[in-house]
């Protein structure tokens, strides 16, 4: 068996030959993809859509879908594409792994998001950009085949190519490309993009991680190896054409054009000179030059800050090489080379490049798989207060004109009485931090510029805290908030199980219990400590009830009352009215263990210093919670759990949903009694004072409740 996000998934010769006949997908109230009917694999009776056995026969139908909108093994779309496994995740949905019925050919399907969907303008973008892809054609870009547009299932269907990014080439496995290597990449890469701009059609979001090397790739025959993905923010090169479609993403901040940043609508080909110029700067040198930076920072840097020369971190780079890469990274789009064929002509013109192998540096980048903050070890410092936004230390000046203050924009009230600009420099400034907080705010990221910095001369209203020696200086600003305090800002390391994605809670120090300063700790809860945890992998959602079904059918799980009603009903809902033992019964079977106290603070505030495990303080839309009387929520939340999958906005940093209510969770921390255990996270019962990640209750171990369940944590390899 192999896991499709969470969900069991035969090999495919296991089902091919036992489809059901039809297993439409479409979309249910714009939460979900669900199945029209299903028939029996045995009988082949016609059964409906959330039945799990088969009412003639009794045989075990196919799973449930899932209400987050995935679509299970076996799903046909439009009586053609039989869906096979999820390959990724993409800004506006899922990409799978699906293979024609008739034909046996297998192609990549990226279906939109269902939630989106029902955004006309989001839906006839993502349709949009499957016919601008369609009508290019060339051997070194992905082709889209075919456009799906029925049933609420919305996708485009493309070739299916075995391989690896350039990212993950370049990061897991060289570090730094030799020179010949890394401009034959570049050169393959420009002639494909000066094909879709001869197309009339600009990319717009090149970089390393949406180009792909296929398997078996050979420096020697790039020309037939490489692939260029994603084509999702594309725009048309026609002068009458003035639609430009808002409402997602408009590009990747790290290799985003200074143009690009100002206004996203004002780009033509050079925008993709810049990034391109981008993705060679960082195969020659394994980083990118902005690396240290992130969000607003970035942002900044991508308008007015020269990037350092390759040399400073690849000293055997040749001096006409160099020239190349900072020429096609000049911040006027006129100083840059004018198009991808004039950028070729440069690099065709260099001497024979040396092809040295360098030593594989040490990974530097942020953004690979968390690395949570850790905290001091006890004696060293005090615990962090709640909510104090500790300052990062940078991994490495920027450049030596970093710490010359008069050439950096400084941003916030502290530097703005540091320093005196002109009128003109200021109102310049001024358009800048605008356009910098309108890309922010397009890719989710605007209340992190608006918190943490503030408009020029303006006070930042939340923190107001005095700059350090070290942002005086004009070295980059990274504060928790930037690394841990959104999701997007943040690359999560998750593991797929048979029963479950999981997220990685990397080894270190963390806090654990209550802190110092909470006004609301109890005597009976843990006191702040610092403990040392290896890493381990984490549930990201409860254990639902159509998972612990299967552990019961199986005979390795206690049954409960109604769990075969319950699993056609509302098999998402998280199991509930198990004991301590059930819980343990189930972790066992999955190959997984119930967590101790200590671990499910460290997973809930992922690296943070915070009282709660979601990253905005709880409120009845984002948490399941105050149903009981005179509770908060009374009339706002269901007086019951709900799906394991909602509450999107109540994620931690870690991906994880409902750490704070939902339902109470089992550890395997004892309690004052030998027959006691903890239990964390509170429900959908509880009081705000129980979401803390602090607060803890006692419970009899061989007893359950209707608002208490569980999920499972392994151990990292």
């Amino acid at each position: 068996m192999r896991a499709q996000w969470g969900w069991a998934t035969p090999e495919p010769s296991e089902w091919r030959a036992s489809l059901p006949i039809e297993r439409r997908g479409i979309e249910s109230q714009g939460r979900s993809f669900v199945a029209s009917k299903q028939n029996c694999r045995q009988c082949g009776q016609s059964n409906t859509a959330d039945a799990r056995f088969c009412n003639s026969c009794g045989g075990t139908l196919a799973a449930p879908v899932p209400f987050d909108g995935l679509l299970p093994a076996g799903t046909i779309l439009r009586k053609t594409y039989v869906i096979e496994d999820v390959i990724g995740e993409g800004g506006m949905g899922v990409v799978y792994k699906a293979h024609h019925h008739k034909l046996g050919s297998t192609f990549a399907i990226k279906v939109l998001d269902s939630k989106l969907a029902r955004i006309s303008t989001l839906r006839d973008r993502f349709l949009e950009e499957a016919r601008i892809q369609a009508t290019i054609q060339h051997p070194n870009i992905v082709r889209v085949l075919d456009i799906l547009d029925e049933d609420g299932v919305f996708g485009m269907v493309m070739q299916y190519i075995e391989g690896r990014t350039l990212d993950a080439y370049i990061h897991d496995e060289c570090g730094q490309l030799t020179f010949p290597e890394a401009r034959a990449i570049t050169t393959v890469l420009l002639e494909a993009i000066d094909h879709a701009h001869q197309s009339g059609v600009i990319h717009r979001d090149l970089k390393p991680s949406n180009v792909l090397l296929t398997t078996g790739h050979n420096p020697s025959a790039i020309g037939t190896s490489l692939k260029v993905l994603d084509f999702g923010i594309a725009k048309i090169l026609d002068a009458n054409n003035g639609r430009t479609i808002t409402g997602a993403k408009m590009g990747t901040p790290r290799y985003m054009a200074p143009e690009q940043v100002r206004n996203a609508r004002d780009v033509d080909a050079r925008a993709d000179v810049y990034a391109i110029g981008l993705t060679l700067y960082e195969m020659v040198c394994g980083r990118s030059p902005y690396e240290e930076l992130r969000d607003f920072d970035l942002l900044q840097a991508q308008i007015d800050t020269a990037p350092p020369p390759p040399s400073k971190y690849r000293e055997d780079i040749p001096a006409e090489l160099e020239a190349v890469i900072l020429k096609s990274l000049e911040k006027d789009p006129d100083d840059r080379y004018s198009n991808a064929k004039e950028f070729m002509r440069a690099l065709d013109g260099l001497e024979v490049l040396p092809d040295t192998v360098p030593p594989k540096p040490e990974k530097q980048r942020e953004a690979k798989p968390s690395k949570h903050r850790k905290l001091e070890k006890p004696g060293a410092d005090a615990p962090p207060k709640a909510g104090e936004k500790k300052p990062r230390s940078p991994k490495r000046e920027l450049s030596p004109a970093a710490e010359e203050p008069d050439e950096n924009w400084e941003l916030g009230d502290t530097n703005a009485a540091l320093r005196a600009k002109e009128s003109t420099e200021s109102e310049s400034r001024g358009r800048s931090w605008v356009a910098i907080v309108v890309v922010l705010a397009i890719l989710g990221l605007g209340g992190l510029a608006y918190r943490s910095f503030g408009p020029p001369g303006q006070k930042d209203r939340k923190t107001q805290q005095p700059l350090t020696e070290e942002q005086v200086k004009g070295k980059p600003h990274n504060t928790d908030s930037n690394v841990m305090g959104l999701t997007n800002s943040v690359r999560v390391e998750t593991l797929k199980t048979d029963v479950g994605r999981m997220s990685l809670v990397a080894a270190g120090t963390y806090w654990v219990g209550s802190l110092p300063d909470d006004p609301l700790a109890g005597s009976s809860e843990a006191p702040a400590s610092a403990v040392e945890l290896k890493g381990f992998f984490v549930d990201q959602t409860e254990v639902s009830v159509f998972y612990y079904a299967q552990c019961a059918d199986q005979g390795s799980c206690p049954p409960l009352p109604d769990l075969e009603t319950s699993v056609k009903t509302h098999p998402n809902t998280p199991v509930t009215g198990v004991g301590f033992g059930s819980a343990e019964a189930f972790c066992s079977w999955a190959g997984k263990r119930l967590p101790s106290e200590e671990e499910w603070d460290a997973a809930a505030r992922a690296g943070r210093a915070s009282l709660y495990p979601t990253m905005d303080e709880p409120t009845c839309a984002i948490v399941n919670f105050g149903t009981s009387s005179g509770g908060d929520c009374v009339g706002a939340n269901p007086l019951n759990a709900e799906g394991v999958y909602g509450r999107e906005l109540g994620k931690n940093p870690l991906h994880l949903r409902h750490m704070a209510g939902n339902v109470w969770e089992w550890t395997r921390t004892q309690g004052p009694d030998a027959q006691e255990r903890i239990v964390k996270g509170g429900s959908w019962k509880s009081r705000k004072v129980n979401l803390r990640v602090s607060a803890r209750r006692v419970m009899r171990a061989n007893t359950g409740d209707d608002d208490v369940g569980f999920r499972c944590v392994k151990d990292r390899p």
